[in-house]
């Protein structure tokens, strides 16, 4: 299995690469910048979240990311269909930071406004990462 340096060089070559081969297929250029986002986004929301000792504990900037995706770590054995399996994990782990961010939200009584906008660019390059991502963990 690719460790996750491996995984993180693939994630942003793949991000590079995507703008020109997006925008050469006819998306916009925010378009275009939206899936190279959403391959970026996957080097913090990756299939392998669901690996408990990811995130390392003493340091305090490190503290917030794992204090987040511990109870997602806890629950989800690694390599799931819902943590590894393109689409469907890619939107696991989005519905699981959604309802992580509307409990905060509601908590804290901030008013907040869904906006989707790119949204849908962005979720395309991030499937296609994980896609790649569970490729390299197949092949390996």
């Amino acid at each position: 299995m690719p460790n996750k340096e491996t995984h993180a060089k693939a994630t942003v070559i793949g991000a590079i690469g995507s703008f020109p081969v997006a925008w050469s297929l006819g998306a916009t250029l925010a378009e275009a910048a939206a899936i190279s986002a959403g391959f970026l986004a996957t080097l913090m929301i990756n299939p392998d979240l669901d690996v408990n000792s990811r995130f390392p504990r003493r340091s305090p900037s490190k503290w917030i990311p794992w204090l987040i995706f511990l109870p997602y770590a806890k629950f989800i054995n690694h390599r799931s269909p819902l943590s590894h399996m393109p689409v469907v994990g890619t939107l696991f782990r989005l519905v699981y930071l959604g309802i992580l961010m509307a409990v905060i939200i509601r908590v804290l009584g901030i008013s907040a406004e869904i906006v989707y906008g790119p949204f849908q660019w962005i979720f395309i390059g991030m499937v296609i990462s994980d896609m790649i991502h569970f490729f390299m963990d197949v092949v390996s």
